[in-house]
């Protein structure tokens, strides 16, 4: 009931406050992952219909939408959010479900490595011009005051393939023989002074490209889901990335990844079936940070169609049968079936 009730105050204080208008005079559209609990689209169902009467719902994949600004039939589209990052296919507008991919390597990871680089590397200076380490209080002033997210955002970039595989393989070492750093930054850490060293500028989103087989790195992701899809479709698909996703609007992270996907295709364990593919594109608009809302722009877009009443959940049938269609109706029927 208090989840019910946390979901209905949001979905109110977002149309009332921050729309400034009311669900039952327009259809909705809801742009959501397909790693969304089914029973938490319930819930945001019934907060809609039943408390806020909206006259029809869609819910519509997050991947597919980021196809629509692109004018785009066939795409691989990465979408790296805080927690994880997933990789679907969506070929001839359908999203290819049993080609997915997914790993724990986004935003949190970035932030969590440069925690880690900070402890290791990082100053602050005190109120008398001294210097010492970090300790577990400023470790709760980093995440307060979201330092760790800002530093993520306006200081670290993707550096280049050759500079990265020299920063992974001396272990992450100032000892040993590597690249010299870009210059550093300073932040106010309350009333101190917080030291962000080169190193953790250019050494955090190594995270996103580390060659793991336990959890798999950005780049292979994208080529596991290549290499399982049909034959005829993988150039199509390395030629048709569509990254979404604020971690994929770092700087000089495009240029990374497909250094890093050119490089890897010629391993063994993708050679096989992917060895002659060396080309490698991204589906971009000029001047723009798309990354960051494409999949909110597609749902606007398909809202404005006149086909969108043919393919939303209208307030009589959710009435009627209390179900979300999943994915296919044959498992709407079966388990209304079930219910009766």
């Amino acid at each position: 009931m208090d989840s019910a009730n946390n979901v209905l105050n949001s979905v109110g204080k977002l149309l009332f406050r921050n729309l400034l208008t009311v669900a039952k005079d327009r259809r909705t559209v809801i742009v959501e992952s397909v790693l969304e609990p089914t029973d938490r689209r319930h819930m945001l169902a019934r907060a809609l219909f039943e408390a806020l009467d909206a006259p029809s719902i869609l819910f519509a994949p997050s991947h597919l939408l980021a196809t629509f600004p692109f004018a785009a039939s066939n795409a691989l589209v990465l979408d790296v959010g805080y927690k994880e990052a997933v990789v679907i296919p969506v070929l001839e507008g359908v999203t290819v479900l049993n080609n997915w991919e997914v790993s724990s390597v986004g935003a949190k990871r970035l932030e969590q490595r440069v925690c880690e680089l900070l402890h290791k590397f990082g100053k602050v200076v005190k109120v008398d011009g001294s210097e010492r380490e970090l300790n577990e209080e400023d470790d709760v002033l980093l995440e307060k005051n979201g330092i760790l997210e800002d530093i993520v955002v306006r200081f670290c970039f993707a550096t280049k393939m050759d500079r990265g595989l020299q920063i992974q393989a001396a272990g992450y070492n100032l000892e040993c023989d590597i690249p010299t750093p870009p210059c550093g930054v300073r932040l106010p850490l309350g009333d101190e002074m917080l030291i962000v060293p080169g190193v953790v500028r250019e050494w955090t989103a190594e995270v996103m490209f580390e060659f793991n087989d336990d959890e798999k790195s950005i780049p292979q992701l994208i080529l596991d889901s290549v290499f399982r899809s049909p034959i005829d479709v993988r150039r199509t698909l390395l030629d048709s990335l569509i990254l979404v996703g604020g971690p994929t609007a770092m700087k000089g992270f495009y240029a990374r990844l497909k250094s890093e996907l050119q490089r890897l295709v010629k391993f063994d364990c993708y050679a096989s079936k992917l060895g002659s593919i060396s080309s490698v594109k991204f589906f971009r608009l000029p001047n723009t940070s798309i990354e960051l809302y494409a999949s909110w722009i597609g749902g606007s877009m398909f809202g404005s169609l006149d086909v969108l009443q043919y393919r939303s959940l209208s307030r009589e049938d959710w009435l009627n049968r209390k179900i979300v269609p999943d994915w296919t109706d044959k498992i709407t029927e079966v388990n209304a079936a079930r219910s009766r």
